[in-house]
């Protein structure tokens, strides 16, 4: 069906990628196929509307409409379904070609069916905030104007990139792997928790055995489940220690240890250093950074 919209948008175009800002008003319902010729990576600015479902388009592969997420990646020639209710857009986007992505990441197949399940909803921090500037230098152009689209377009393919290289993939699985959903979903209950899950629990978040989550997590992520916990609560640890005067007894506790001997134990088999010396050290190198700043 045609679509009845206003549309204006900022365009940039750098030796790196396409910039653009377009702010829209749908005032039908969009039901339509898209196709880009280049790589295309959006961040939706203003709330998402009603109903906002997506699904690619490709032989063999088999895919319900999704929800539409804030921050969506478009491979260039991929057939995007979309049903879309009326109402505003406001939609920043960094466009690129194959050539300029293979610069940065030469070995990632962007088009990599694994891949591609999490790209109408893709969660990427580092992504999302550099698609964030992007927007507010297009919206309001300052010094350097053209030089700082450069970059910022850089940034956003070059997070991107690092970002889809720590992603399992068609290539790095197993049969019985963890689905991308089932891997979200663990991963994102251990980084919520404040003590250390249990089998039991991260099993029934997946949905499957104690004795398949073991073996899919590995196949997955090529550690097994306690080190990728033991990383997490370590990566919390360095966090508390750095950034609060919490007492060893009180971080420990928050963590799940039994007594701040033994989260000091766990911490120096895991960092090389005692919790102590690392709060030292990073205290030290931050007055030092602060001090070259000020004498700047």
């Amino acid at each position: 069906m045609d679509v009845s919209f206003k549309s204006r948008t900022v365009r940039v175009a750098t030796q790196t990628a396409v910039a653009d800002l377009t702010s829209q008003f749908v005032r039908e319902t969009v039901d339509t196929v898209y196709k880009m010729p280049l790589h295309t990576i959006s961040l939706q600015q203003l709330p998402l509307p009603r109903m906002a479902l997506a699904r690619y388009r490709l032989p063999h592969f088999k895919q319900d409409f999704q929800q539409i997420g804030r921050m969506m990646l478009l491979p260039a020639e991929v057939p995007l379904e979309v049903q879309h209710s009326s109402g505003p857009n406001e939609i920043v986007s960094c466009q690129f070609s194959q050539e300029t992505f293979r610069t940065y990441a030469a070995d990632i197949d962007i088009y990599d069916r694994r891949l591609l399940e999490g790209y109408i909803d893709l969660k990427q921090t580092n992504v999302a905030n550099a698609l964030i500037r992007l927007g507010q230098e297009l919206r309001t152009p300052g010094l350097g104007h053209r030089t700082m689209i450069d970059i910022l377009t850089s940034m956003v393919i070059i997070e991107l990139a690092r970002f889809l290289n720590e992603q399992p993939t068609q290539a790095t699985l197993y049969s019985g792997g963890l689905s991308r959903r089932q891997l979200r979903l663990i991963t994102d209950f251990v980084e919520g928790q404040e003590n250390s899950p249990s089998l039991q629990e991260l099993s029934e978040i997946a949905g499957i055995s104690r004795r398949h989550l073991t073996r899919a997590f590995k196949q997955t992520t090529g550690k097994t489940v306690y080190s990728y916990i033991e990383d997490v609560r370590l990566k919390k640890a360095q966090a508390l220690l750095a950034d609060t005067e919490w007492l060893m007894k009180d971080i420990a506790y928050r963590l799940g240890f039994s007594s701040s001997s033994s989260f000091s134990l766990a911490f120096r088999k895991l960092s090389g250093e005692t919790p102590q010396d690392y709060r030292r050290r990073t205290r030290q190198h931050r007055a030092s950074d602060a001090g070259r700043e000020t004498r700047h």
